[in-house]
C-alpha cells in the first residue's frame, strides 16, 4: 500500500485525529503529526497597533519553535507574523518549514535566517513606527538592534543572483512575488502598551 512506501506528512485539523490509526494500521508517534487551526489575528504589515514587547514575545516564540527541532524558513514574509486579538504573536504558513534534530546543524543554520527575519522586522518597526501613547526606549529608537550579517552562500545570494532575479522577475517579467510588505511611505501602527503587561 501507499501508507507502507511512504511516510509523507499529513495535515489533520483536529488534534484527537492525530491519534488515529493511519491507513496501514499504525498510530503515528505524536512528533510526526502536524494539527494545523485557524489562527485569529492581524498580519503583522497591516497592524494598527503593535504591543511594545512584541517583538521580544516574537523572538522568543520563535526560540521555542527551534526548541522543538523546527525552523519557519519563511520569516522574512510580514504576513507570516500575525499578532493575536490578545497582542501576542502568531506564526502562520509552515509550508517551507523544516525539522530537524535538535542542536543539529541544519537546525542552527536555519534558526540563525528565522531570528535574522525576526531582527529585521524588529529594527524595521522600530525605525518607523509613530510614538503615540507609550514608547520604545529611547536607546532603541537612537540604535536599533541589527540583524546578524549574512554569511557563506546566503551572502553571494544576496549580493549577485537575487539582483540579477529580481531584475528578469520585476522589471522584464513585470511579476511581483506575492510579498505583502508594508511600504516605508504607508501609514505606520503605533506602539501600544505590552501584551504581557509591564
Amino acid at each position: 500500500t501507499l501508507a507502507g512506501r511512504a511516510r509523507a506528512p499529513q495535515v489533520v485539523s483536529d488534534a484527537e485525529l492525530a491519534a488515529l490509526p493511519s491507513a496501514d494500521g499504525s498510530v503515528p508517534a505524536h512528533a510526526d503529526v502536524l494539527v494545523r487551526e485557524f489562527v485569529d489575528g492581524t498580519p503583522l504589515h497591516q497592524a494598527e497597533r503593535i504591543p511594545l514587547d512584541f517583538f521580544d514575545a516574537l523572538e522568543e516564540l520563535v526560540r521555542e519553535l527551534h526548541g522543538c527541532g523546527v525552523a519557519h524558513n519563511d520569516l522574512h514574509k510580514e504576513q507570516n507574523i500575525v499578532i493575536a486579538p490578545d497582542g501576542t504573536p502568531r506564526l502562520i504558513d509552515f509550508q517551507l518549514a523544516s525539522v530537524h534534530a535538535p542542536g543539529s546543524r541544519t537546525l542552527r543554520t536555519r534558526a540563525r535566517d528565522d531570528l535574522r527575519h525576526v531582527a529585521k522586522h524588529r529594527r524595521r518597526y522600530l525605525r518607523y513606527v509613530r510614538v503615540v501613547d507609550f514608547a520604545p526606549p529611547a536607546e532603541l529608537l537612537d540604535n536599533p538592534p541589527r540583524a546578524p550579517r549574512r554569511k557563506g552562500a546566503a551572502l553571494v545570494w544576496r549580493k549577485t543572483a537575487k539582483p540579477l532575479y529580481n531584475f528578469v522577475t520585476r522589471r522584464l517579467l513585470g511579476r511581483k512575488d506575492g510579498e505583502a510588505r508594508r511600504e516605508t511611505r504607508s501609514h505606520w501602527p503605533q506602539w501600544g502598551p505590552p501584551a504581557r503587561g509591564a
